[in-house]
């Protein structure tokens, strides 16, 4: 006897749908697309995330997260309030040499970006070949085999890692920049390609920022409690440097 239950009594539940056909004899189940998420990002407060034992250890990475969080929100803010740079064809004459040489360096970053993307290519098939011949294989053993793959693959490509073919911006590259000798695209793609870094420090402002005895205990409590150098630099708006002098000393 065939179905004639309606559809909507099928839904058993939310993102389930189940369908049949006309015999009744085959199933079919299909699930609502969903995104993935984290915890972070579905509550307002990291502290709704700390456990009842609240150890000091979470209470720093409570702070991180909602100091992160607001950062991120302060970004978005600006950065829909951010007008495109505008193009200025006069700069553009005046610094011919400083966007010559910023053209050179771009073209050079994409062309090694192509290389970069073919060894991690051939790095990622060559690897699933070997998790099939080995199946076993741990995490630690599979992380180890890939980092030698894609330095194999990155010297027969003639590739370098991201890190060492960052595009180094001159103080004169800068100021014209500034002054709009670029289009607002080209930088964009400068930009992606240059040192974060670098980009930071010219990016603030010039004043030296203000390091405290108790600013210089909590980068050193964050850094043993196996935060980067970045992440902690981003928590106090500085730069890497500047965290790692401290750190040291």
């Amino acid at each position: 006897m065939r179905d004639i239950t309606p559809l909507w009594k099928k839904i058993r539940r939310p993102g389930d749908v189940v369908f049949t056909n006309k015999d009744g004899t085959i199933t079919y189940k299909t699930r609502m697309s969903t995104r993935p998420s984290t915890q972070m990002a579905q509550t307002d407060d990291a502290d709704t995330l700390v456990s009842y034992k609240r150890h000091p250890i979470e209470i720093i990475y409570r702070d991180y997260a909602n100091d992160m969080k607001a950062l991120a929100n302060k970004a978005r803010i600006s950065l829909v309030k951010t007008k495109d740079l505008q193009y200025n064809s006069k700069a553009a004459k005046t610094y011919k040499n400083e966007v010559s040489s910023l053209n050179v360096k771009l073209n050079e970053a994409l062309k090694n970006a192509i290389k970069e993307r073919e060894a991690n290519r051939r790095t990622e098939s060559e690897m699933i070949k070997r998790k099939n011949l080995n199946p076993d294989m741990t995490k630690e053993e599979q992380k180890k085999i890939a980092q030698r793959l894609v330095t194999k693959y990155r010297e027969e490509l003639g590739s370098v890692p991201r890190s060492k073919r960052n595009i180094n911006i001159t103080d004169k590259e800068w100021e014209a920049i500034q002054a709009g000798a670029i289009s607002n695209s080209k930088l964009e793609s400068i930009l992606k390609n240059a040192n974060p870094d670098e980009l930071r420090q010219r990016a603030m402002p010039k004043e030296t920022p203000t390091i405290s005895q108790a600013m210089i205990t909590r980068m050193k409590t964050m850094r043993n409690s196996n935060f980067t150098l970045q992440e902690i630099a981003d928590k106090f708006g500085i730069s890497k440097s500047t965290v790692s002098s401290y750190i040291k000393d």
